[in-house]
């Protein structure tokens, strides 16, 4: 299984995915001074296949402006640079939606990274921290996501997946 973790911090999840058998794992973070920590908690998990660390940083829709391509143009980079050019079939992303204004670049991302084959998931550890769930699961759907599975007792706290919603071919709906 090859994934994903955007937001990955200190790397923790990636580095138990690899250690659980993930044969491949990409661990991302927008910031350069955690990517140093990343990267010294991976050497330091001395695995035989440890994650990759990459820098990314999450791009919102271009707004069909030659200047505002070069945002998709920067994620279709970022993929073809870590050798996924079809995507990957997980992304894991824990405790990274805290600010309203950085759903939609999230979300842009995902779309962009996430493989477009069936059965691509997003597993999305969530606590509240000033953005409710309500407005992740929207833009979510704004790009064609459905959230199918929610935490249980009662609480909005917890893990969500995500799964693109299947496109109706132009075939299937004659």
């Amino acid at each position: 299984m090859h994934l994903d973790q955007l937001g990955a911090g200190l790397g923790l999840c990636g580095i138990v995915a690899a250690r659980l058998g993930a044969s491949r794992v990409i661990l991302t973070d927008g910031d350069s001074d955690t990517l140093t920590r990343m990267r010294t908690n991976v050497a330091a998990s001395a695995r035989p296949l440890l994650p990759e660390c990459r820098q990314l940083i999450w791009q919102p829709r271009p707004n069909n402006t030659k200047n505002e391509t070069s945002r998709n143009e920067y994620l279709h980079r970022f993929l073809a640079q870590s050798n996924i050019s079809n995507g990957v079939p997980l992304i894991l992303g824990a405790d990274i939606c805290y600010m309203e204004e950085s759903l939609e670049p999230l979300w842009n991302t995902m779309d962009h990274l996430l493989s477009k084959e069936a059965g691509g998931q997003v597993w999305l550890a969530y606590t509240f921290r000033n953005v409710a769930m309500d407005s992740i699961v929207e833009q979510a759907q704004e790009y064609g996501f459905v959230c199918q599975q929610t935490p249980s007792g009662g609480t909005t706290e917890g893990v969500y997946v995500f799964v693109r919603r299947q496109r109706l071919t132009m075939a299937a709906t004659k």
